[in-house]
């Protein structure tokens, strides 16, 4: 019902359920409004032949509503190594180039095209059958000889010397590319900077392609499992309106910040002081876990009941040489209302019995209560990359609002296990 009539749905999955889900596709949209099945190389194999032959594809299954979108000028790739074949490479501009004829099928029996032309001092006559064409278009008025003359002015024409047709010169690198079929291998899986370690993070061009083959400028692009926000990045970019849905507070809040920080802010999940202390009443456990995901550096534990005093987990670039005995691990508590003073006592005994490295309690708004203070002195510093942290951080929505990070020792991105560079900051 959502779906527009032109409108279309990619469905990207792996070979173990591609089958099982063409045919629950097949029972929604209809058999006959099955559009492809592009099978995505996502990367060179790596795995060595043991029982059967290596996985590297993954299955996108695309369909539509009716007569969709299909723009043809755009389902294209770049041109690589391998479509040079039938070219010759010009040695003096370093161009790939081919010959074009400069006939068209179909005799005219009058008007210009069909009537002999002149080239360089030879007359021509159209081979039979043909008429003649002028590559890149005929200007108003022009005659087939005027718009030869033009294009060999331009460097572009080509006749032998043993008195064949004219040709016209044809650039490798000003073709717009080679169109594509359904077998795409020329997008591999995100790497280096692209990469947000999000498990089913999808390549920013491989968006780019299907959004721009199968959409217009100002449609409207939807994915209900956004993640990490590739999809709507791509839309945005290629000047496309879009709605991204997912149930984590952390894929959100992140795409939100940095995917697309100029976009309206997203519903569900507080923007100030007010609307934070309404999710606190809606939904204490959703306001928990966004509590503990705006970090940027803990995750929300999978269970919210019986979590045996913690709220999140995170883990630090490197285990404290002091005090000794310490974990890599950090945790986290979140307290909606004003924190009393046997829940601060209780969270420092946690952090004493997991032996955690650091423990973040986050409030409602700043604390500094004088038991606060108490336990942040008793369980003392550690020392972590040269530098020295409390081993219990106090930390408020209030301070979040204000662009206040609490000062953490260096911590590892919750998604990918990979280092947070010390000038991303923390916040998300």
């Amino acid at each position: 019902r959502l779906l527009k009539a032109t409108g279309s749905i990619y469905l990207h999955c792996d070979p173990t359920a591609s089958h099982y889900l063409k045919l629950l596709m097949d029972a929604v949209f209809g058999a006959d409004m099955f559009r492809n099945e592009v099978v995505w190389r996502r990367a060179h194999s790596k795995n060595a032949l043991t029982t059967r032959y290596g996985a590297n594809h993954d299955t996108i299954l695309a369909y539509s509503k009716a007569e969709w979108v299909f723009n043809r000028e755009q389902a294209v790739r770049p041109f690589g190594s391998e479509d040079t074949q039938g070219y010759r490479l010009d040695d003096k501009s370093d161009r790939y180039y081919a010959l074009s004829p400069v006939h068209g099928p179909g005799a005219t029996a009058s008007g210009d095209t069909g009537q002999p032309a002149t080239f360089r001092g030879v007359r021509y006559t159209p081979p039979k059958g043909r008429h003649w064409v002028i590559p890149g278009g005929r200007r108003a008025g022009e005659t087939t000889t005027q718009g030869w003359a033009r294009l060999d002015s331009a460097g572009r024409m080509y006749v032998a010397k043993d008195g064949k047709l004219p040709q016209f010169i044809r650039y490798l690198d000003e073709m717009k590319g080679i169109a594509l079929d359904d077998v795409w291998t020329d997008i591999q899986i995100p790497s280096g900077g692209e990469r947000t370690g999000y498990p089913t993070q999808k390549p920013l061009k491989l968006l780019d392609r299907v959004i721009k083959a199968s959409s217009n400028k100002g449609d409207i692009v939807l994915d209900p499992f956004c993640g990490c926000g590739t999809t709507v990045e791509s839309a945005k970019n290629n000047g496309r309106r879009f709605i991204g849905i997912d149930i984590s507070v952390f894929a959100i809040t992140k795409i939100a910040h940095k995917r697309v920080p100029t976009a309206p802010r997203p519903t569900g999940l507080p923007h100030d002081m007010a609307s934070a202390d309404k999710l606190l009443r809606d939904d204490p456990f959703l306001f928990e876990r966004w509590a503990v995901e705006i970090t940027g550096v803990f995750a929300a534990n999978a269970r919210q009941t019986g979590d045996g005093g913690t709220d999140g987990a995170g883990t630090l670039q490197a285990r404290p040489t002091s005090p000794k005995g310490l974990t890599a691990t950090a945790i986290a508590q979140v307290k909606g209302g004003k924190p009393t003073a046997s829940q601060i006592r209780d969270f420092a005994g946690v952090v004493r019995r997991e032996k955690a490295a650091v423990g973040l309690f986050i409030g409602m708004r700043k604390i500094d209560s004088p038991t606060a203070k108490q336990e942040r002195a008793e369980l003392g510093r550690v020392h972590v990359h040269g530098g020295k942290y409390d081993r219990l951080v106090f930390w408020s929505i209030e301070e979040y609002f204000a662009d206040m990070e609490p000062r953490l020792p260096p911590m590892n991105d919750p998604m990918s296990g990979k280092p947070i560079p010390a000038q991303r900051g923390l916040l998300v």
